[in-house]
């Protein structure tokens, strides 16, 4: 009885985590989500070419943001906050470090909905993601595109 309840909770745990880290259907988490997996690929050519197609006036600054994720490792994705169809925010981690970020995205109205503003801001860790024994200490702010 005690392993059947421990799956059920276990499961029901699974299903709440895997709603909270699913992007909506909108242009801006198309944009979004398309950003991080080239951000996360680690591979600059792969991250310039995403930005010469969704970013183009950004695509020059290629080596700040291929640092920049080289510094932070990349990221994970945790929650949406606020959704709109050309406007995203949401809570992003690094994965090189205990770091969490605030990310805005907007993008255009028009097809095919360009990025117009891409930020992250460091934050604390947010209660719902507890980090064990420690604190955010690192301060940052990087507009990526």
């Amino acid at each position: 009885m005690k392993t059947r309840l421990f799956f059920a909770v276990f499961f029901a745990a699974a299903l709440l985590c895997s709603a909270q880290t699913k992007f909506p259907d909108t242009p801006a988490a198309r944009q979004f989500s398309a950003w991080l997996e080239a951000f996360n690929s680690g591979d600059r050519a792969v991250l310039l070419a995403y930005l010469q197609k969704n970013n183009p006036s950004h695509a020059a600054g290629i080596d700040q943001e291929f640092g920049f994720r080289n510094q932070t490792g990349g990221f994970d994705f945790k929650k949406v906050e606020e959704s709109a169809p050309t406007r995203l925010t949401g809570i992003v981690k690094e994965r090189a470090s205990d770091q969490f970020a605030r990310f805005t995205i907007e993008v255009e109205s028009a097809e095919p909905h360009r990025v117009t503003q891409l930020e992250l801001r460091a934050i604390p860790p947010p209660a719902e993601f507890p980090i064990a024994g420690r604190t955010a200490t690192m301060d940052f702010c990087c507009s990526v595109c």
